[in-house]
Parts: structure tokens; sequence; C-alpha cells
């Protein structure tokens, strides 16, 4: 794992204690968005910061982001975190992220630092429909609703567990 922020240590054998209690957004990607955002990862290119369309007034400078890459159940998943780092400002998007190419808008956008980047799911949307917790979550509900979607502290606590035992292995 490489990072750009030393608070990702935690995620790779520090104290867990701070990051868990950490709020926790997902935004997430199409196919085609993930991997520009991993190919800019990998060139240590600048983020184009993800649009933001519902929860902005409750996300706040250092909360944990989360990146999803939308697609069947063992392929999508998340690809990558980071922090809120940043002030919303508008920025120029996609109207439609099937079509990159279209139709441009100004849309609210979250600076985020981002800490790692994979080239492929790191949890698949598979492992976390097997635990519980995700019963009721908003992503796996209505999944082409807007960024972002709300983590809560237990399904974020599923998911730290999961990333730190990958990276542990």
């Amino acid at each position: 794992m490489t990072s750009t922020n030393p608070r990702t240590a935690v995620l790779s054998g520090g104290d867990n204690t701070d990051i868990l209690d950490m709020p926790t957004w997902l935004f997430q990607y199409s196919p085609r968005s993930a991997k520009d955002l991993q190919n800019g990862w990998e060139a240590g290119a600048e983020l184009d910061y993800p649009a933001l369309d519902r929860h902005a007034d409750e996300i706040k400078m250092d909360d944990f982001v989360l990146f999803w890459v939308s697609g069947p159940a063992k392929e999508a998943g998340i690809i990558g975190w980071g922090l809120a780092s940043g002030h919303l400002e508008e920025r120029d998007h996609a109207k439609n992220y099937h079509d990159p190419d279209g139709p441009r808008s100004l849309r609210a956008s979250l600076e985020v630092n981002l800490c790692s980047v994979f080239d492929r799911p790191i949890i698949t949307r598979e492992e976390l429909k097997q635990h519980p917790v995700f019963e009721d979550f908003d992503l796996f509900a209505m999944p082409n609703r807007s960024n972002a979607f709300t983590v809560t502290a237990e399904q974020w606590a599923v998911i730290f567990a999961r990333i730190d035992q990958k990276l542990a292995a």
C-alpha cells in the first residue's frame, strides 16, 4: 500500500481507534471513471474531485472517503480511500457518467486527498453483502442514487476490518 497521508498508516497495522470514529462516506464511480482514477493515481496526477449531489452539508474536513467502482457483484467494490481535504466547489463534470465525453455541467465537488487506490476492488460487493450490517446499505438498495452514500459506524467497522485483514495478508 502506498499512502500520501500519515493517518492511513492505521490501515496497515497501527492504532485503529481514531479512524473507526471518523465519519465515513462512499463515492461510487463508473468503471471508466474508476479506471481514470486508478491511472491518475499511478501517474501521480491530480484527482478530478468527485461530484457530490447529496450530504454536501454533512461532509467535513478529514472525514474518511471510500471510492467504489460499480459493476457485477465480483467486480464492484472498494478501490481506494482518502480524506476530505477541502471545501466544496463547483467543477466541470459529465452530466452522465455513462457518457463522459458528452455534455458537461458544473456540479458541487469535494476535494479529497487520496491515500490509496488499487487496480481492482480490495473488497467486493459480493463480500460485503454477506454481512448483515449491509442489509439496508443505501448503495445496495439504490445503486443509481447520486453521491455520496452514508457509511454507518457499524458498516465502517466491517469494511475497515476487511481492509486491514487483506492488507495484512
